[in-house]
């Protein structure tokens, strides 16, 4: 309780004063309060602000030109620590149906990048821009403003810009078009390579040249750049197909690499190219080869595919992936074996085979070992092993036995307690273990 009353006043007695007495509040709940008071003042305030600028924004709207009162209206948008008023679209195809343009005048010294284009006038600069790709800066324009159509902008954002205030706009060119479906296919009596719904997209345009390519599609297995050239009289194409990298490896991708490469080349093949899209074709040409190939070429071609052939057939039978290169054409006759086995069939080794057997001392008579090898005799071996390696795949294997007969000899080694002994023989069969 307090009765605190200003001791001048007290000694007025001809005054007429009522002194009230007050019950101190909580200090938190004075403050809780107080806070409460202020949020609902400053609702109150906001609430009041945004009718105002409602109000403003429908009569602004009302006074836009009547064209453009359907599609557009004047909205409030803060810029910097100010509200500014700007024309924007209220329907989806404002813009289509009146296309913004600005217009501005500018000092030609005023340009940067200019010394990339070789155009004099701006009609020319802006083609060139757009082969190019590339744009200028121009720096400080002014007399700036922008139109809707033919209409111009009464609440454009150049509107109240400060004549004295630095600037710069950046004139980029329209972007080339979006990437489109291609069919791609090439064919003779021997062969057929295809690529569908390829997406292809203009990646540079010189003089009459138009480069198109799939530079952008990471997932596709080959790099494609179709080259369109064209005069007044007449139109040139050119097809350039390459693997990527990431599947240069890769059995199947190679094995339709080679068709295209002979196709590419003999004079006998036909190519098409069409839209995806709707199968309209756009080029359909036959002997554009330069090459003559016959049965001996494509034989030899077929042999290649053979082994080609019995790789894919082992990958998708084993579930593995072989990496395709000069490694494992050393492998050749383990491949051969490898496609019988998967087929469940023996296999003999016609050719001089080589062999590593490893295992201690309890799997092996080391010193009647390393008397056979000092005396050069030949010996009979009987052994299994369930995976072997190639190029650092593993490759499990059924039951089986390997029989060499004749066998050679030619190294032993010992690597911590473990002897590899290298044999070679020309009588060698794998057996599958029924």
């Amino acid at each position: 309780m307090t009765n605190e009353v200003n001791n001048e006043i007290k000694g007025n007695k001809g005054c007429n004063i009522t002194v009230n007495t007050y019950l101190a509040p909580n200090d938190k709940l004075a403050k809780y309060n107080i806070i409460e008071e202020e949020l609902r003042n400053k609702k109150k305030i906001e609430q009041e602000f945004s009718e105002r600028i409602g109000y403003a924004e429908k009569v602004y709207s009302e006074q836009l030109p009547k064209e453009l009162q359907n599609d557009f209206e004047i909205k409030s948008e803060k810029i910097g620590k100010s509200i500014e008023f700007i024309t924007k679209p209220k329907t989806d195809d404002a813009y289509k149906k009146f296309p913004p343009r600005i217009t501005f005048s500018y000092n030609i010294t005023s340009v940067k990048g200019l010394e990339k284009f070789k155009s004099k006038n701006f009609r020319d600069l802006t083609s060139e821009m757009y082969e190019k790709q590339e744009g200028i800066i121009i720096e400080n324009p002014y007399n700036i403003k922008e139109f809707l159509g033919d209409i111009e902008n009464p609440a454009s954002i150049f509107s109240n810009m400060d004549s004295n205030a630095t600037s710069t706009i950046y004139i980029k060119p329209e972007p080339f078009p979006p990437a489109r479906g291609y069919n791609i296919k090439l064919f003779n009596n021997y062969f057929e390579f295809e690529l569908q719904n390829i997406m292809l997209r203009i990646e540079k345009i010189e003089d009459n040249v138009y480069i198109l390519s799939n530079k952008e599609s990471i997932n596709d297995k080959f790099d494609i750049k179709f080259k369109i050239e064209h005069d007044k009289q007449k139109v040139k194409f050119n097809l350039g197909i390459n693997i990527k990298e990431r599947f240069n490896t890769d059995a199947e991708v190679i094995y339709e690499f080679i068709k295209y490469d002979i196709l590419i080349h003999d004079i006998d093949s036909y190519i098409s190219i069409e839209f995806s899209e709707n199968n309209k074709k756009i080029v359909n040409i036959q002997q554009f080869g330069k090459k003559k190939f016959g049965k001996k070429e494509y034989k030899e071609v077929r042999k290649e595919f053979n082994f080609l052939e019995k790789v894919i057939f082992i990958e998708k039978r084993k579930n593995i992936k072989l990496k395709y290169n000069t490694e494992l054409l050393k492998y050749k006759p383990i491949i051969y074996m490898l496609y019988n086995e998967v087929q469940g069939k023996n296999y003999t080794f016609t050719n001089e085979s080589t062999w590593i057997l490893y295992g201690n001392d309890n799997q092996f008579d080391i010193k009647e070992i390393k008397k056979m090898y000092n005396e050069k005799i030949k010996i009979p071996i009987e052994t299994k092993f369930n995976e072997l390696s190639i190029g650092g795949e593993e490759i499990k294997l059924k039951e089986h036995k390997i029989v060499m007969k004749d066998c050679r000899i030619i190294s032993i080694e010992e690597k911590k307690d473990i002897y590899y002994i290298k044999v070679t023989t020309s009588n060698a069969k794998f057996q599958i273990i029924q």
